[in-house]
């Protein structure tokens, strides 16, 4: 278990350059762009509640996927440290 608590605070301090180059690359910004648009059309065609629904919904799913990235990436490095001891053996 403590080796899962090492990668994870391995990830938490990637997480944040990661997500910083992320934002710079050209594809990023026009997905951002489009999802921003598309956002803002939406708003114009609901109410306040029901945008306020679908805004809670989103921040579940982002948290969701934060999760299952996070899982990910703790199953991948132990897999891979698994694998490298085997390989060493």
């Amino acid at each position: 278990m403590q080796e899962k608590e090492t990668i994870k605070k391995l990830f938490l301090a990637s997480e944040d350059e990661f997500y910083k180059a992320l934002t710079k690359m050209n594809e990023y910004k026009e997905i951002s762009n489009k999802r921003n648009k598309a956002e803002e059309k939406f708003v114009n065609i609901i109410d306040k509640d029901k945008f306020h629904l679908f805004d809670e919904i989103s921040s579940v799913q982002n948290e969701m996927t934060a999760f299952i990235v996070e899982k990910a990436y703790i199953k991948g490095f132990s897999d891979a440290h698994k694998l490298k001891d085997e390989a060493i053996r």
